[in-house]
C-alpha cells in the first residue's frame, strides 16, 4: 500500500460547517496547530534533547460578509453583543475522491477574535477575514 496519495483535494471538495450550519460564502480558512518547543543542553555546546510544551491553536476564517451578519444575529439570540461573544465548533470536510478518503477537521470551540468592515470602491462584494482562537484540532 502507498503511503502517500496523489490526489490533491480540490476547492470544489471542501465544505464547511459552522455552529451546525453551512455557510455558502465561504472564501478560506486557516487552522494552525503549535507546540511550544526547546532544545535542551547539558554536556557540551550541541542540544542533548528537545522539551516540549504547551500547544495552542488559531487560524481565520473568510467569508463574504453575509456570513458576518448572520453570526452577529446568532450571538445577539444567545444573549451576547455580537460575534466576539459566541463560540462553536467549526468542522471542515474533503470529500473522499478518486483513492483518497473522506478528511475531516474539526476545530473545537472556535471564537473569533476580531473582525472589521472594510470595502474599496469597485468591489463586486465585501469579504470579512475573521481570526480566530480555539481549544483543538482534531483529525479525522
Amino acid at each position: 500500500m502507498n503511503f502517500f496519495d496523489t490526489a490533491e483535494c480540490e476547492w470544489a471538495d471542501v465544505k464547511m460547517h459552522f455552529a451546525g450550519a453551512s455557510p455558502k460564502k465561504l472564501l478560506g480558512f486557516s487552522f494552525k496547530a503549535s507546540k511550544e518547543k526547546e532544545a535542551i543542553h547539558g554536556e557540551g555546546d550541541k542540544p542533548i534533547g528537545i522539551q516540549s510544551g504547551n500547544r495552542s491553536y488559531a487560524g481565520e476564517l473568510k467569508f463574504h460578509k453575509g456570513v458576518l451578519d448572520d453570526i452577529n444575529k446568532a450571538a445577539l439570540l444567545a444573549g451576547g453583543k455580537d460575534a466576539l461573544d459566541i463560540a462553536a465548533d467549526v468542522v471542515v470536510t474533503f470529500k473522499a475522491k478518486g483513492g483518497r478518503q473522506l478528511q475531516t477537521l474539526t476545530a473545537v470551540n472556535v471564537e473569533i477574535t476580531e473582525y472589521d468592515y472594510n470595502m474599496q470602491q469597485g468591489a463586486k462584494s465585501m469579504e470579512v477575514t475573521l481570526p480566530i482562537v480555539f481549544l483543538d484540532l482534531k483529525i479525522v
